[in-house]
């Protein structure tokens, strides 16, 4: 029983200091981030952009935006559909150029 007892006594102090390692971890970014960031405004702008996307990503929508970007979607779905027949269109034109040029230079 001893030994079960030593075991997850182990066990729980080492989880206890991996908490403690990630929390200092953690609260030391922001000042870190600051420190190299000083006399950058771009990359303080760019860490700043990073963490709202972060953040936005943690948090789920709402039921109007999820209703707002189906609207958005249903929308966009005859251009975007036009815009990939002009690709492919395009990209088809482009083939026997491309072919030709490289028979040339071979």
């Amino acid at each position: 029983m001893s030994a079960i007892s030593s075991t997850l006594s182990d066990a729980g102090l080492r989880v206890s200091s991996t908490l403690h390692d990630a929390r200092s971890t953690v609260s030391g970014v922001p000042h870190k981030a600051a420190a190299k960031t000083q006399g950058n405004p771009l990359a303080a702008g760019l860490i700043a952009f990073g963490a709202g996307l972060l953040a936005s990503s943690l948090i789920p929508p709402s039921r109007r935006e999820r209703e707002a970007a189906e609207a958005l979607k249903g929308a966009a779905e005859p251009m975007t559909s036009q815009l990939t027949e002009t690709a492919k269109d395009m990209g088809q034109d482009l083939m026997p150029r491309t072919t030709s040029k490289t028979r040339r230079t071979l």
